[in-house]
């Protein structure tokens, strides 16, 4: 597939924001599935682990993927609790826009902040759905005036709410002006003056626009999206949608704009990375003959074993070849490739510069490995985490749990790699690390539910 009809987003923001049943929504939207499942009901593709499903919130990134407008939509949806922030940095290094989603109802929460300061830092192109509008206390106006106060005039409203919370019935569209003779009384006016601030902000960012709208009052619906898309690139711009993702409504709007505006891995700018055997950064595009890719994420499967996610950044991978480690400095064998739907596998025969894959079974490949050729060997950046904040010490209950408790840290460690386990050699104890009492706590009870073994807790002698 080209580069052009492919879109990388990940899904961030606060806990409960709904980031999970947006990205249900979003793959109804494009038809893959027959109807949207639920969070609450624990049936969504996202969610699919027992812990996710029982404690109804995101704890691992998951992928999924949709087509829309003829070009394929590759979703990260993360979790928003700070204790699981490893899965959200090893995602946002693969994709090339954000979808920050903000809740209606508690606006702008610490998770929001945390979302925006990882896409500053990683200078992210990024927009905003404001979710839950249907819900008792949506207050869209808050979040609105919330962000403008953090992004000023960056900020422009793409899509109005047609009624509220339990009267919610469809969006506006403040760019071809589509749904605002649905408005009414005080709500019609203020999306005309979101609708003229925006062509007056867009305009801003290209002097012969601006000179046009100051001569003419008003732009075209093209000549907006176009500048539109630029902003966006250049960070300029952070549009901003609304809707409730819970009834799908504003989610088709939404899907029409990420495919039409927002960067395709071809617009990206390219990726910086070393050539090993030169030591000389170089700058690499997606037209690039030779394969380069990283892995991003690792789980490990009860079935097939160890899955390794990785994105590709130049080049091509076919299913049953190899391809050379960089940073592990040796050459690997794999079988088949295939894209995944939440824990759902569909095999594919190639992967091309700009899409997102897996593959099963890589005896030596982890988290954060470049992948590429021994002719052209590519090291991009490892992988950063925070240092971990609890730490806990731990021991097997009995001879049995012993026997297995190397083996299941091992493959939980793997699969997340802000989980750290030491043995403390003054101590003898065996110590694990993470971001959180909650990020502790679900692995712990991983390696009950799991592996079967069971541990006792304590804090850690010094």
């Amino acid at each position: 597939m080209a580069q052009d009809k492919i879109r990388n987003i990940m899904l961030m923001g606060h806990s409960h924001s709904g980031k999970t049943q947006l990205s249900e929504a979003m793959v109804y939207a494009g038809g893959l599935i027959p109807k949207p499942g639920s969070v609450d009901e624990g049936t969504t593709i996202s969610d699919y682990n027992d812990d996710e499903k029982e404690r109804k919130i995101s704890i691992n990134c998951s992928m999924l993927n949709t087509v829309f407008n003829d070009i394929k939509v590759n979703i990260i949806d993360t979790p928003g609790y700070g204790d699981f922030i490893g899965e959200v940095l090893s995602g946002v290094k693969v994709v090339e826009s954000a979808v920050v989603v903000v809740n209606a109802v508690g606006g702008v929460e610490i998770g929001t902040n945390q979302a925006f300061k990882i896409i500053e830092e990683e200078k992210l192109p990024a927009v905003i759905f404001i979710n839950r509008i249907d819900k008792e206390h949506a207050d869209f106006f808050k979040c609105v005036n919330a962000l403008k106060d953090k992004f000023g005039k960056k900020l422009v409203i793409i899509t109005y709410p047609v009624g509220k919370e339990s009267s919610l019935k469809s969006v506006s569209n403040l760019i071809t002006k589509e749904g605002l003779n649905d408005l009414e009384g005080d709500d019609k006016g203020k999306a005309e003056k979101f609708s003229e601030s925006l062509m007056e902000n867009v305009a801003e960012t290209d002097d012969k626009l601006l000179e046009k709208y100051l001569d003419q009052g008003t732009l075209g619906a093209d000549e907006v999206s176009g500048a539109m898309k630029k902003g966006i690139l250049e960070r300029k711009i952070i549009p901003v949608l609304a809707g409730s993702a819970a009834l799908g409504i504003g989610v088709k709007e939404l899907m029409n704009f990420v495919a039409e505006d927002m960067p395709s891995p071809a617009e990206a700018p390219p990726r910086e990375a070393l050539d090993s055997k030169t030591n000389e950064k170089i700058s690499i595009k997606g037209d690039e003959d030779f394969f380069s890719a990283q892995v991003f994420k690792t789980v490990s499967d009860p079935y097939v074993g160890q899955i390794s996610i990785f994105r590709v950044f130049s080049g091509s991978l076919s299913s049953n070849s190899s391809f050379y480690n960089v940073t592990k400095k040796n050459s690997e064998k794999i079988s088949q490739i295939f894209t995944l739907q939440g824990k759902e596998q569909k095999q594919v025969d190639r992967v091309y510069a700009g899409d997102i894959a897996a593959c099963t079974k890589l005896k030596d490949t982890s988290t954060g490995d470049s992948l590429g050729t021994e002719q052209k060997p590519v090291l991009f950046d490892q992988l950063k985490f925070p240092e971990p904040a609890i730490s806990f010490s731990i021991k097997p209950k009995s001879r049995s749990d012993e026997d297995k408790i190397s083996g299941a840290l091992h493959k939980l460690t793997v699969e997340d790699i802000a989980f750290k386990v030491v043995r403390d050699t003054q101590t003898k104890e065996l110590v694990v690390s993470g971001m959180g009492d909650l990020h502790l706590n679900i692995m712990i009870a991983r390696l009950k539910q799991r592996f079967g073994v069971d541990v006792d807790i304590g804090t850690p002698k010094i």
